[in-house]
């Protein structure tokens, strides 16, 4: 009886020895699969940084121009509008030369 015990035990783990090999094999299998997902994760990862660092750039540049437009803007206004009033004082003092007036405007304009 003894001897069939020993038997018994001994094919129990070498059934339990085959099970562990075939989880193990599983196991890398899955671990390579999932390095494979990682890297190509960290490729992604690399690429996205790369492309928000050059959207970052071109905002700021976007933004820069967007400022000097406005303050070339503002300026721009600032002349008209004292044009405007270098044309209503004429007007006001009874200068009404059409020719003259658009004269003194680009003048103005162009100073």
């Amino acid at each position: 009886m003894s001897g069939v015990k020993s038997y018994l035990a001994v094919g129990i783990l070498a059934l339990a020895c085959l099970s562990s090999l075939f989880y193990i094999k599983a196991l890398k299998s899955e671990n390579a699969r999932l390095e494979d997902s990682l890297k190509l994760t960290i490729n992604t990862n690399k690429e996205l940084m790369q492309n928000l660092a050059y959207l970052k750039a071109e905002n700021e540049k976007a933004l820069k121009l967007s400022f000097e437009a406005s303050r070339a803007k503002s300026a721009e206004n600032v002349r008209v509008q004292k044009v405007k009033e270098y044309i209503y004082k004429e007007v006001e003092r009874g200068e009404n030369n059409l020719t003259k007036l658009f004269n003194a405007m680009l003048d103005r304009l162009f100073e």
